[in-house]
């Protein structure tokens, strides 16, 4: 996700609807679902 924006969105709406796990398909590429998921504390 390059738009920094869109990632802080992102993010914050995790946090604020308690997502416990992010779940990737072969197709999201998994070191940026790792960073996202680190951010987020999960």
């Amino acid at each position: 996700m390059s738009d920094p924006k869109a990632r802080a969105a992102l993010q914050q709406q995790m946090k604020t609807a308690g997502v416990k796990a992010i779940l990737v398909g072969s197709t999201v590429n998994p070191s940026l679902a790792g960073q996202i998921a680190n951010d987020v504390g999960i």
